[in-house]
């Protein structure tokens, strides 16, 4: 035996565990969870100290009035409250403990001690090995209190629970029993070991993890415990740990180290030949890309490295900081604050650089949905080891299953001797175990990992009498924990997992209320649910002749090396299996069309503990829509439910959103196998149990999938598969609306220390390994990868492959990873390790590998490479090109539009959010494509973060010499250089960087507006929710029209939802985009000028001159986001506006008949009902003859056709203002100066050519020269030529404007054209100018841009197709 003296032990525990437990006060949720089971120690006789437990606060002390969301942290605390206790219990472990070892009936007397660096239990054998005879503690599942173990059970004694502990170990959870010689004694073992386990599990000890495995290699590798290791040695340590080296190189390395040149190497010398040859030169490479000075990674290296190659949040000085004291090995880097090769090595294999969201290891999901919103982690036949006829039953099958998160658990019972229930798969030969026993267990660990609730699914089998058993156990065992509150018949839905905390709930057979309260009664007949019963019966009796001939029944389904195929002790006769997916069936009939179940007989008793979910016969969709009540189940066998997801996918999401269904797997699957669950998820379905004692892909998907949300056994469902108003199609290859694609780059770089395959010999060949990757989830969605094989390396193979996938529903997405041995005849499975894909981090991290049964293997790990981003249809090379222009982008865009169903009232409610969703779309669009344009001007890629993106700018502009200069304008920035000639490559990076700005503009003006105006027509459209099927039924409508309605409907609400939570989240990224800036700027010392930005007030005076309202159009208004600060030719409304804006117009009436004209531009309006007509407008700029038409609004004119030919208007003179006198001189004939006197009547307005048409003309506008406006509204009213001379702009300068009498008649709009239609109410202004100006639009083809009208509002359902071809904004 090797105890240690005093003096080592208080180096050693002052050291580890003060450092690993400083931070006590934010442990891991996991940590905390596990530990709720802990119970106060009792006081120490000899000592009177108490054990650690006494520091923990207990559930039922948390007191009522704290808030919900807080519970789960203070339910209970960190065994560490008290690190003083902690460090004295770790003492006396060290100096050792004589207790008893408990094995069957017999009992050994041994020295149990805890070793110097807190890694291993150790004890004195006369029959094993030093490093045999002990248990690592990584390997410790639990310690758990009292004799409560098969092992105790089995020995025939009784022993004092007080004394009596168990250590919980491995893969197969063996079980070391111990019986100590007083309770203390106990505690201190118990409360030592648990809180050494979450000591293990931290950052500081994950650190030193490097140097413990190569002292366990070296003690492994030193067979005659001589302290050193020949060259034989080495070589079979080598080939154990896969390296392909030949001997002569190897012989060469191990004379480089041999300091002493003896022949052998100690350990210090076996560490160098170990770290040389485990030195990665794709980490070193990464290493000193990312370091300012020679090696080694300062703070800030550090910093940069994790907020550009990570894609952490921002990270702060001092977070940088105290991961190099955490990681750095060496005493003087951490005193330097400096992070060397060696630290970085061991950071990049911490949990910081976890393929797996660190923060999805804690409760992040809502937990008030009611329980129907979940998937719950399941279990079928939970009382299993083995296979479904002749393997044991065993209560420790129930504490696994709970303490690895499982919510839902399966209990057969059935009438037992002595009057007392037992528990086993009906009609075979697996074992008993008694009901009360399991319930013990329920009771003691039901809530050890989570605290959300357990729900009992009970198939009972039992006599009345047995049945009241039953139920006094449960209330007597449970006591508080069971729910026994009666359905709430006021509500809609179930409880929720908060609503249920540390509840236990029973699913069962329920009798009707009249009944179950009627005391003259015992109790009344229900169906009889035997999943026992689709066993085939020659199955069973093939076991049984088994059993007869001698073989021992118990048999247990025993994992091969290839994973997921089983090697058996005995074979079965049996028929072959249906494909679960195939055949069909109604949606509206009952799953099975079979003879009527039998009948048992349900007690009163047992009833009444059912209350939520209660089970009953499943009888189509529309029976269950019609008459179902939300705490009704069903159980749907996997045949069964895979042809309703088959059939009748749509109608299984929506029972589903309300009730809870129960998958388990058919009956003829008598090995244990599995189906595949991820179909179900994609249906909705809640509990899809699985048998959760067989390892393969099947269990590694549940395994993987439960992870997430701190493994609580709740994971909240995706929006459409919970919202009232959705329908989602599992089946469907199509986008879901509502739901952003996602693309996923992953290069698979290199894999670490990859062992022999499971189950196969550590002696044999090296490996050849290569890497599979398996994406999980929609049809569409699935995917397979295979890298190509390296030969005869385990032990740093290099891959260096990618591979890109976009994913249409990320959320319900499993990634698996996987690594095989390639072989000639059947590829040997190595590891695995699965998560949900929305759980995987980006940029640099390791996949820690795991076994069949989710052991961690350790140090096995692949090397990969992440990036994720929204899928966008953007071309990053054709974005940097001079070519690449908003209007372009816009020209072939998309919008969302709403289905009609042909019900006025919602059909008018829809309408109105087409301007809003469209308007919505414009701004992310606008918003990614300067986004996406600046990020490949300046080199960065499309994952990169905007703050990287300034950076490489700065960096850019920097190495061409141009200083920068950052203008903060309101929460804008506008980037300009001090240098008087920039390259063009730069002014387009810079002037890309403004559009950015500009277009952030409009998003955080509109953003809330447009969410909350989306918000109210949602919930006006909500409303009509449950009258949509009988109002469609009203029209007259037949069953497949009413479907299609309703379906219409549903798509409708889901884009509207949509477009509310993109415009939200839209807002949310410009803000933080701006954010980071600034933040960028700062740090690459840019200078930062704030200019001044009017106030309100100051814009309202300047406002307050301006005689003529501002345009506000729509084509404004994508100017204003896309930044445009040029204006063309075909954008002539724009330039009205500007020049309306920018004088004072004084119109000289000398007619009557233009009393009522105006030449005004009118805001578009959303609510407002008005008729717009087209009027056009003819510009001469410049002597330029730029003819251009454009649309202004004006008040409401008659539609109808003038009947009488008007006679040929007289051309207007204009006079000239008194300010431009000087060009009075300038020769007759110029068209900025030319009279109407001198224009032929006839002459008809310049018509562009198609090639004007395809380019918009350049703005070179010189309004100095004046400007010429001919106004006609159509072929019968008189033309308006108006000359404005604006010598520059001058505000004082004048517009006089005379018309002939013959226009008076026909100006004059009738006088039924005052008030527009009363069903006119389209939201965008856009729709209406279009329809009322097409026929003049095309006489008088003026038009630089060709449009295309609208569908006209008043049709009942425009088509999707229709609207899409209508304008993309640009008027």
């Amino acid at each position: 035996m090797a105890t240690s003296g005093e003096d080592n032990v208080d180096v050693t525990v002052e050291s580890n565990i003060e450092e690993g437990y400083k931070d006590a006060d934010k442990p891991t949720v996991e940590a905390e969870q596990q530990n709720d089971d802990v119970t106060p120690t009792a006081t120490s006789e000899a000592t009177g100290e108490t054990g650690a437990g006494d520091a923990e606060t207990k559930t039922e002390d948390v007191a009522d009035d704290e808030p919900k969301s807080k519970r789960s942290k203070s339910r209970s605390k960190s065994l560490t409250a008290d690190p003083e206790l902690v460090i004295e219990h770790i003492r006396v472990m060290q100096a050792g403990c004589e207790m008893m070892k408990v094995k069957g009936n017999k009992q050994y007397h041994r020295t149990f001690w805890l070793d110097e660096e807190l890694t291993n239990i150790s004890w004195n054998s006369a029959s094993k090995k030093p490093f045999k005879a002990r248990i690592l503690l990584s390997s410790v599942k639990e310690a758990r209190r009292g004799a409560n173990t098969e092992g105790f059970k089995s020995s025939g004694k009784t022993f004092e629970d007080e004394k009596c502990f168990s250590i919980i170990f491995g893969s197969d959870f063996k079980s070391l029993d111990l019986l100590c010689q007083n309770a203390s004694e106990a505690e201190i073992w118990i409360n030592g070991i648990r809180a050494l386990k979450h000591h293990t599990d931290s950052a500081s000890r994950q650190s030193q993890a490097r140097d413990r495995y190569i002292k366990g290699l070296f003690e492994e590798a030193d067979k005659n415990n001589d302290g050193t290791l020949d060259f034989s040695e080495i070589i079979k340590l080598m080939k154990l740990l896969n390296v392909g080296l030949s001997k002569r190189v190897l012989k060469k390395k191990f004379k480089e180290v041999d300091d002493d040149l003896n022949g052998t190497l100690n350990f210090d010398e076996f560490s160098n030949l170990f770290r040389e040859l485990a030195t990665r030169p794709e980490l070193w490479n990464l290493f000193i890309k990312h370091t300012s000075q020679p090696d080694f990674m300062s703070v800030s290296d550090l910093q940069a490295f994790l907020e550009v190659q990570q894609r952490s949040s921002p990270v702060s000085y001092e977070d940088c900081e105290e991961l190099i004291e955490l990681y750095e090995c060496s005493t003087e880097g951490k005193a330097a604050k400096l992070l060397s090769f060696d630290g970085f090595t061991a950071f990049m294999f911490g949990k910081e650089n976890d393929i797996f969201n660190f923060n999805h290891k804690a409760i992040f999901q809502d937990m008030t949905q009611p329980l129907s919103h979940y998937y719950i982690h399941s279990s079928h036949n939970t009382y299993l080891l083995g296979d479904q006829l002749r393997s044991e039953s065993s209560v420790e099958a129930y504490i696994r299953a709970l303490r690895a998160g499982c919510r839902c658990v399966e209990l057969d019972c059935w009438d037992g001797d002595n009057n007392d229930p037992i528990i086993y798969h009906g009609h075979t030969l697996t074992s008993k175990i008694l009901f009360k026993d399991v319930i013990a267990a329920i009771r003691d660990h039901a809530f050890a990992k989570s605290p959300y609730p357990v729900i009992l699914s009970i198939e009972n089998h039992c006599s009345i009498e047995q049945q009241n058993i039953m139920a006094d156990y449960m209330q007597d065992i449970l006591g508080e924990m069971l729910y026994m509150s009666p359905v709430d018949d006021g509500k809609e839905y179930l409880p929720s997992p908060e609503d249920l905390v540390q509840k236990v709930l029973i699913k069962g057979k329920k009798l009707p209320k009249e009944l179950e309260d009627n005391d003259d009664s015992d109790g009344g007949d229900v169906s009889d649910e035997d999943e026992a019963g689709d066993i085939d019966p020659r199955d069973i009796e093939v076991a049984r002749e088994k059993a007869e001939s001698g073989e021992t029944p118990g048999a247990t389904a025993q994992v091969s090396p290839q994973q997921g195929k089983f090697r058996r002790t005995f074979s079965f006769r049996r028929r072959e299996r249906q494909d679960s997916g195939s055949g069909s069936a109604a949606a509206n009939t009952p799953v099975k069309e079979q003879a009527p179940k039998k009948k048992i007989k349900l007690g009163r008793k047992l009833s009444k503990t059912v209350n939520n979910i209660q089970s009953v016969s499943f009888k189509g969709f529309s029976h269950t829509f019609s008459a179902g009540k939300f705490n009704h189940m069903s159980s749907f066998g996997e045949q069964g439910a895979f042809k309703l997801k088959g059939n009748s996918g749509v109608d299984f999401v929506q029972y589903n959103k309300r009730q809870i269904s129960r998958i388990y797997p058919a009956g003829k699957r008598i090995d244990s196998s599995n189906y595949d669950p991820v179909d179900m998820w994609n249906s909705g379905c809640q509990i899809v149990a699985l048998n959760s004692q067989t390892p393969g892909s099947r269990m590694d998907y549940n395994l993987g999938k439960f992870q997430q949300n701190g493994g609580c056994g709740y994971i909240l469902k995706p929006s459409v598969m919970r919202s009232e108003v959705s329908l989602f199609d599992p089946n469907s290859r199509e986008p879901v609306p509502g739901i952003v694609s996602k693309t996923f780059t992953i290069k698979v770089i290199s894999g670490q220390h990859l062992p022999k395959p499971f189950g196969g010999s550590k002696t044999g060949e090296i490996i050849d390994p290569y890497v599979k990757i398996e994406l999980r989830g929609l049809a569409c969605d699935n995917k397979e990868f295979k890298t190509k094989y390296i030969s005869d390396n385990g032990f740093n193979p290099v891959w260096n492959e990618t591979i890109t996938f976009t994913v249409l529903f990320p959320e319900l997405c499993l990634l698996r990873f996987s690594i095989y041995d390639s072989d000639t005849l059947s590829d040997d499975f190595i590891g695995q390790y699965t998560l949900p894909l929305e759980s995987v981090e980006r940029g640099y991290r390791h996949v820690h590998l795991h076994t069949p049964t989710w052991e961690k293997i350790e140090h096995a790990t692949i090397f990969v490479h992440v990036t994720i981003h929204d899928a966008h249809h953007f071309n990053m090379k054709k974005l940097i090109s001079n070519k690449a222009t908003i209007e372009k982008a816009r020209r072939g865009r998309k919008y969302p539009e709403p289905r009609y169903i042909s019900v006025p009232d919602v059909d008018k409610i829809f309408r109105s959010s087409t301007y809003l969703m469209r308007e919505s779309r414009d701004l992310k669009e606008d918003y990614h494509f300067y986004l996406l344009k600046f990020k490949g001007l300046v080199d960065a890629k499309a994952e990169a973060s905007l703050r990287e993106s300034v950076w490489l700018m700065g960096f850019k502009s920097k190495n061409a010499k141009i200083e920068l200069i950052l203008k903060k304008k309101g929460k804008i920035f506008e980037v300009d250089a001090k240098t008087a000639h920039v390259p063009n490559s730069i002014a387009h990076m810079f002037t890309t960087f403004n559009e950015l700005n500009n277009a952030t503009v409009p998003i955080l003006d509109r953003a809330d507006d447009i969410h909350s105006q989306l918000t109210q027509i949602f919930e006006q459209a909500f409303k009509k929710r449950k009258d949509i099927h009988d109002v469609l039924s009203h029209y007259g409508m037949n069953a497949k029209k009413i479907a299609k309605g309703v379906e219409n409907y549903s798509w409708t609400m889901q884009i509207i939802q949509s477009e509310m939570i993109h415009v939200s989240k839209l807002k949310e990224v410009a803000l933080k985009n701006l954010d980071q800036i600034m933040d960028a700027a700062t740090r690459v010392n840019l200078e930062i000028v704030e200019e001044k930005v009017p106030t309100i007030e100051e814009a309202k005076s300047l406002e307050a001159i301006i005689d003529v309202p501002k345009t506000s159009t729509n084509d404004d208004k994508d100017k204003d986001e896309a930044g445009d600060t040029t204006t063309s030719a075909k954008e002539s409304d724009d330039l009205v506006t500007e020049v309306v804006a920018a004088i004072q117009l004084e119109v000289v009436e000398s007619q009557p008949a233009l009393e009522e004209t105006e030449l005004k531009v009118t805001e578009a309006s959303k609510e407002s009902e008005r008729v717009e007509q087209t009027i056009t407008v003819e510009v001469d700029v410049d002597k330029s003859e730029i003819d251009q038409q454009v649309e202004i609004s004006t008040e409401p004119e008659s539609t109808e056709p003038i009947k009488e030919a008007e006679p040929e208007p007289e051309l207007i003179a204009v006079t000239k203002s008194e300010d431009s006198a000087e060009q009075k001189d300038e020769p007759q004939g110029t068209s900025d100066e030319q009279t109407v006197e001198d224009v032929p009547k006839e002459e008809e307005p310049t018509t562009a050519t198609d090639e004007d048409k395809e380019e918009p003309t350049d703005t070179g506008v010189d309004l100095s020269q004046g400007i010429v406006l001919t106004v006609s509204t159509d072929e019968a009213q008189p033309e308006v030529t108006v000359q404005v001379n604006t010598d520059e702009l001058h505000p004082e300068a004048t517009v006089q404007v005379e018309s002939s009498p013959a226009e008076e008649k026909s100006s004059s709009p009738p006088p039924e054209a005052d008030k527009p239609p009363a069903d006119d109410k389209r939201p965008d202004s856009r729709a209406s100018s279009h329809s009322s100006s097409s026929s003049s639009s095309s006489s008088s083809s003026h038009s630089k841009h060709e449009e295309t009208p609208d569908k006209d509002e008043n049709e009942t359902s425009p088509t999707p197709e229709a609207a899409a071809d209508g304008d993309s904004g640009e008027d």
